[in-house]
């Protein structure tokens, strides 16, 4: 287990998935960040087998415990990222944070059937800087903290866990020998690079494709006007 904090100047940290990013209104203090994986320590020598001859005549008085060899990798769990955010909006006259926390459970809900009988969970990117992370909401406890004298929730506390769910980035295909296929696209009010993402692709966390495609170094300073390539959609066996 290991706890990041991290400070980013004046950007804001945002939640981006189907439908209009969370823009956080005050950027999350601490990020803590969870690894976890299963060893399996198999025995040397089990419990029932023959007591070794150097036992009945050695310090171990004829009894020598079944022991352990060294442990091996059997699996690991997603990484787990989690957060704790506020949102207020209590010093605004017609303050009013509804849509936030809506889009916030909006993205615990299963995606449409693709395939008869499978629902996925919607992806959602959290990026800060230069730090992203892909995957799902495993967990979201919103706790309304303040409500308007017209019973609109103005301040809400979000605890969100994200459960790691990295995308499978389409490789280059030598054999394509140029770009066919690419066509541009120009951004407009509201538009980054993981709304296009997902709006070209089905998927925001894909919007690697896009900077590499168009040699972006800062997926957050794409200002409307800007003519983007969009390379072909990612084919589902490239990675």
């Amino acid at each position: 287990m290991a706890s990041v904090s991290v400070t980013v100047g004046l950007q804001r940290a945002m939640l981006i998935g189907p439908g209009p990013p969370v823009v956080l209104m005050l950027n999350p203090t601490t990020l803590k960040l969870v690894l976890s994986s299963t060893w399996h320590a198999p025995k040397n020598r089990s419990g029932g087998a023959a007591q070794p001859s150097a036992a009945t005549t050695g310090k171990a008085l004829g009894n020598v415990p079944a022991g352990y060899s060294s442990p091996q990798y059997t699996g690991g769990q997603p990484a787990k990222l989690s957060m704790t955010v506020w949102f207020d909006q209590s010093f605004e006259p017609d303050g009013d944070i509804t849509d936030e926390v809506n889009q916030l459970q909006y993205w615990t809900y299963p995606t449409e059937e693709i395939v008869p009988g499978v629902q996925n969970p919607p992806m959602v990117t959290f990026t800060w800087g230069s730090l992203t992370f892909d995957g799902n909401i495993s967990s979201l406890t919103i706790t309304y903290k303040l409500f308007g004298t017209n019973g609109r929730p103005v301040r809400a506390q979000a605890d969100i866990t994200i459960s790691e769910n990295p995308l499978e980035i389409p490789g280059t295909n030598p054999t394509s020998g140029g770009i066919s296929g690419r066509r541009v696209h120009v951004v407009s009010a509201g538009d980054s690079l993981h709304s296009i993402a997902y709006a070209e692709y089905g998927s925001a966390g894909l919007w690697r494709v896009l900077a590499e495609a168009n040699a972006i170094d800062d997926p957050l300073r794409v200002g409307p006007g800007t003519t983007l390539l969009i390379p072909p959609a990612p084919s589902s066996g490239t990675s």
